[in-house]
């Protein structure tokens, strides 16, 4: 994530959601699932001014207010495990488009080497 996002926030934990990994181009995307039969890890941060920093955020992933149609991601509010044992809900940018012929990382962790 962008540094200047780090800076206006503090660091909460690791944890994951249910969901698919992507490798899109050069960067990952997660599509949401309901069906518990993936997981997605990754960091949650607390926002210092969530009001200013999420029109930032939504402008960083492209789906601001001004952005054209169709939008790649959309913010959404998704229920995390985490790794300290907690649940909480977070704000979370989900893949909008189609995945077909994008490689999936089955580990979930964009951090990870690609083993498919």
């Amino acid at each position: 994530m962008c540094a200047r996002f780090l800076s206006n926030s503090t660091f909460v934990g690791a944890g994951c959601v249910t969901g698919r990994m992507f490798l899109l181009d050069g960067y990952p995307g997660m599509v949401g699932r309901t069906d518990g039969s993936a997981r997605v890890v990754g960091e949650v941060f607390r926002l210092h001014d969530p009001s200013r920093d999420l029109v930032l955020l939504g402008e960083y992933e492209g789906c601001g207010p001004v952005d054209p149609l169709p939008h790649e991601f959309e913010r959404s509010i998704m229920p995390v495990q985490m790794n300290d044992g907690r649940a909480l809900d977070a704000w979370v940018y989900l893949y909008c488009l189609d995945t077909s012929g994008r490689a999936q990382i089955p580990s979930g962790d964009y951090l990870e080497p690609c083993s498919s």
